[in-house]
């Protein structure tokens, strides 16, 4: 695909993004879609094959992108605290780039057809795997102290996944401090993590 179909197809995601946040899923037609784009239906057709092909398209960029971005950090061995807390803090500031990307996803996944949907749920199974071996890795270290690591990476991840609902950047804490007290909070609070001896 030449650049600019890549640009055309990249703007069709960012503003069907926006629209399936601000109206739902299925009161969002591909008329609706070309028309923010300021194309016709049929031309939106040659990115795409279907609307529920862009939500695919979507939730798999805001899996696998953000999967990926952290591989390196959870291949890791070493300062398993301090990796964790890396990891914290870049899920923060992704989540809060990718707000509508990520609400999209976790409000209209239902929508996604069955192959698609299990593509989604087998990428975010196999995140939610090894970030709970390296919880259980840095247990058995003795550098965290959790009883069940299973459930413990359960709740990093609700209280990761849901910050957005609630905090909004402010002049006394902006995202990149709330990053870093959120890091504190749940590896030390949390996890109990314990510095090297």
């Amino acid at each position: 695909m030449s650049a600019l179909g890549q640009d055309r197809r990249e703007e069709i995601l960012q503003i069907a993004t926006r629209l399936f946040y601000e109206h739902g899923f299925q009161s969002v037609g591909i008329r609706m879609i070309a028309d923010e784009v300021g194309i016709q239906p049929s031309s939106l057709y040659y990115h795409f094959s279907s609307k529920e092909e862009i939500l695919f398209q979507i939730a798999l960029r805001a899996t696998n992108d953000f999967v990926e971005s952290l591989t390196e950090t959870l291949q890791r061995s070493g300062d398993r605290v301090g990796s964790l807390k890396s990891i914290v803090r870049h899920y923060v500031k992704y989540f809060a780039d990718h707000q509508l990307a990520q609400r999209v996803v976790e409000r209209e996944s239902r929508e996604l057809s069955g192959i698609h949907r299990k593509e989604i749920r087998a990428a975010q199974r196999s995140y939610v795997d090894k970030l709970t071996d390296f919880v259980t890795e840095g247990t058995v270290e003795g550098r965290l102290n959790v009883r069940n690591p299973a459930i413990a990476t359960r709740a990093l991840l609700d209280m990761l996944n849901h910050f957005s609902r609630w905090f909004e950047p402010r002049p006394e804490m902006g995202i990149n401090e709330f990053a870093d007290l959120y890091a504190e909070l749940i590896i030390d609070g949390l996890l109990g993590a314990r510095s090297r001896s």
